[in-house]
């Protein structure tokens, strides 16, 4: 956390850190594969990207649904960007503030 967060002043490092857990969980859905998945969108080649993105902001349209074991998976990256949005928002602020 204290890389993350750099000492709440440093807004740029869950910036990164956010699009890095973006990154890695689109990794994640994409190895396991679209029988995990119900989805409507087209092309399937970017769903994981797009449900990841939709996830860690916690918007969730509902155009892509994850199956099974998947959803507890999901649900622990919202948590992880609701997090990272806040720690952002935070370090932002004191940034301002100076």
């Amino acid at each position: 956390m204290k890389w993350c967060g750099g000492y709440g002043v440093r807004p740029l490092r869950p910036l990164i850190t956010g699009l890095a857990v973006i990154g890695l969980f689109a990794v994640f859905y994409w190895a396991i594969g679209p029988e995990h998945f119900h989805t409507t969108i087209q092309p399937e080649a970017f769903a994981p990207l797009y449900f990841s993105i939709i996830t860690f902001t916690t918007i969730g349209y509902g155009d892509v649904a994850p199956l099974g074991w998947v959803r507890y998976v999901a649900g622990s990256e919202g948590l992880l960007g609701l997090t990272l949005m806040a720690v952002f928002t935070v370090t932002l602020a004191r940034k301002l503030i100076r």
